[in-house]
């Protein structure tokens, strides 16, 4: 039997260990082989029904196993399984609640609610984009999990000023302008960040991954202009003349 698995049995469910308001029991451990253990750890979260990222209790627990191979005066090897209040983690390892989901809408139609980007294009002239912005979840998943994890939304923009009213969107270019401003916005690294900042504000207090490298990938949808739906043309990489009138 591995040695100090036995010892370890005893260390760590002795009894639960509390960090960032999680609760973690361990409910099982086991010898695994001769050379690690297996463990089984059920996370008590603070509020029932909260939004949660398991990378964050695989961290935490972590270094609860590394703090007793410091008191066994050797590293442990381990397994883990965790559970979530008694039932197993999502296989996607993230649970993003309703009403965080509500509120992510609700922080980004607070904090973006208006747009302005002024944009160079390759002949010199310089276009100043201004207008208002409203938020709302995509037809599909809020969010998924891949290598990041994926948010999904869409916008609206409506009061469009081009160039302080100088400037009107050519009615018969626009698909052409709706399908590039969205792709401008798409590649508008400051724009991007602005959105992650937006989710983090809200996910921070419940999952507590301000420490950990989680990170978040938006992706947004230019949905209505002035409230008329456009349809997506192969986007220009700039704005071009023939997209307004004066």
């Amino acid at each position: 039997m591995f040695p100090a698995a036995k010892i370890a049995k005893k260390f760590l469910m002795y009894e639960p260990f509390k960090v960032d308001g999680f609760e973690y029991q361990f409910i099982s451990v086991e010898p695994h082989e001769d050379w690690a253990i297996d463990v089984v750890v059920n996370v008590v979260l603070p509020k029932k029904g909260q939004s949660f990222v398991t990378e964050k209790f695989s961290y935490d627990i972590h270094y609860i196993i590394e703090g007793f191979g410091d008191y066994f005066g050797s590293a442990i090897s381990y397994n883990e399984k965790i559970l979530v209040d008694g039932r197993p983690a999502p296989e996607r390892n993230v649970y993003i609640n309703e009403e965080d989901q509500d509120e992510v809408i609700n922080t980004l139609n607070g904090n973006m609610s208006n747009l302005s980007i002024s944009i160079m294009n390759s002949q010199g002239k310089t276009y100043n984009i201004k207008g208002n912005l409203n938020w709302e979840r995509a037809d599909r998943k809020f969010y998924e999990v891949n290598e990041e994890i994926d948010f999904y939304f869409y916008y609206d923009v409506s009061n469009v000023n081009v160039n302080n009213g100088k400037l009107n969107i050519n009615p018969t270019k626009f698909d052409e302008f709706a399908s590039t401003l969205n792709n401008i916005l798409q590649d508008n690294d400051r724009f991007r960040d602005n959105v992650v900042e937006n989710i983090y504000t809200v996910l921070i207090p419940s999952t507590k991954i301000e420490n950990l490298e989680v990170y978040f990938n938006p992706n947004y949808f230019l949905k209505r202009i002035h409230g008329k739906e456009y349809e997506p043309n192969p986007p220009y990489g700039e704005f071009k003349s023939f997209m307004f009138i004066e």
